[in-house]
């Protein structure tokens, strides 16, 4: 595995792992990785210097010997097991890194498999239909009610196409687009 450092369209820096940098562009294209920051598939990898292999980064990166893997959790060494020579810094340092890098996975971005995702947006739909009025096809007109005072502000959804989307945009309405289920049989 190969650690690359990206860059999202809002300058946020991350860090992922990947198994080659083939793999690290084909996610890249699809707009599979995302940043963990934002949210952005807009990532970039920026130009960075290479990793030359010398007797002092081989010793480096070589897995020190004192560590049992059972001691890792969730791809960082437990608190507790730092070991002797790593500073207060170097622990403050990894747990930032660990903050912005969220949930180890295989670090290899992957879409959760589809029962999930369709779990999840099952889930956000019942919240909607739950908490939302539902205004049809009028969602356009509605929002734009919203948005000047001409209506009591609620949460609305419904549909809309996608130029009357835009031209809510435009004014300064912000709408979220969720996919919407069909119901289960």
């Amino acid at each position: 595995m190969i650690k690359f450092t990206l860059n999202c369209a809002d300058q946020h820096v991350f860090e992922c792992w990947f198994p080659n940098s083939d793999s690290l562009s084909r996610q890249l294209g699809l707009k599979l990785v995302d940043c963990p920051i934002c949210g952005s598939v807009d990532v970039i990898r920026p130009l960075s210097a290479p990793n030359l292999s010398t007797p002092k980064t081989r010793s480096r990166s070589a897995t020190p010997d004192h560590i049992d893997p059972s001691q890792i959790d969730s791809g960082h060494i437990n608190s507790g097991q730092m070991d002797s020579g790593q500073t207060d810094a170097d622990e403050r340092q990894r747990q930032q890194t660990k903050q912005v890098r969220g949930p180890v996975t295989s670090g290899v971005a992957v879409p959760p498999p589809s029962d999930v995702m369709r779990s999840m947006l099952r889930d956000m739909q019942k919240l909607v239909e739950r908490d939302f009025t539902h205004v049809g096809d009028n969602f356009a007109a509605e929002a734009r009610k919203i948005h000047s005072g001409e209506a009591e502000a609620e949460s609305i959804y419904g549909q809309c196409t996608p130029d009357e989307q835009a031209e809510l945009e435009e004014e300064g309405i912000t709408v979220g687009v969720l996919p919407w289920l069909p119901p289960d049989n």
